[in-house]
């Protein structure tokens, strides 16, 4: 069981890889929940560990999450066709343990950790439960650093620099600078 659930996390996040995502890399628009404050919606506990990469990497704007049953419990249902996240619980049960030490009986607990996977949905794969606000980017307040400015406009045979781009690069060949918008 537990191999299979290494795997599957590992799959999902070789697929977001090959289709180009980085999924620990926040994008430049910054359309999508932050890393770090994904929770689940019913408990209010956040994600923690690969589970907080894995809700993040999703994209998706808002950060609360439900599994099938909480999404039933509080009267929302998931939509068709949605697929959900597989994430990992940890657990740590204690079991109480006997054995014999120097002719007397001793009893201890023993703590034995437990992975279960469960699937869960983002808040925006479901109906029947309150969304909360999209709230859409509107961009930073640009406040270019004049010294950094200073160089770029003193500097002799500069690349050419674009902006509107969806990543920061250069090209060596047409020996440019693209960038994302000053926003």
């Amino acid at each position: 069981m537990k191999s299979r659930v290494y795997e599957n996390v590992t799959s999902l996040i070789i697929q977001k890889l090959e289709s180009g995502v980085i999924p620990w890399q926040k994008s430049w628009g910054g359309e999508c929940a932050e890393l770090g404050t994904h929770i689940n919606k019913k408990t209010g506990k956040p994600y923690r560990g690969i589970n907080a990469i894995l809700t993040y990497m999703m994209g998706f704007d808002s950060n609360e999450w439900l599994t099938f049953n909480q999404t039933r419990e509080m009267g929302g249902k998931i939509r068709k066709g949605e697929k959900g996240l597989p994430i990992i619980f940890w657990s740590f049960p204690c079991e109480k343990q006997g054995f014999e030490k120097e002719k007397e009986s001793v009893e201890e607990e023993v703590k034995r950790p437990f992975a279960k996977r469960y699937c869960i949905f983002n808040i925006r794969q479901v109906e029947g439960i309150d969304q909360p606000a999209s709230e859409e980017f509107k961009g930073i307040d640009f406040r270019p650093i004049e010294k950094a400015e200073a160089i770029v406009t003193g500097y002799k045979d500069a690349p050419n620099i674009e902006h509107g781009f969806s990543s920061a690069a250069y090209h060596l060949k047409a020996d440019q600078v693209i960038m994302p918008e000053k926003k």
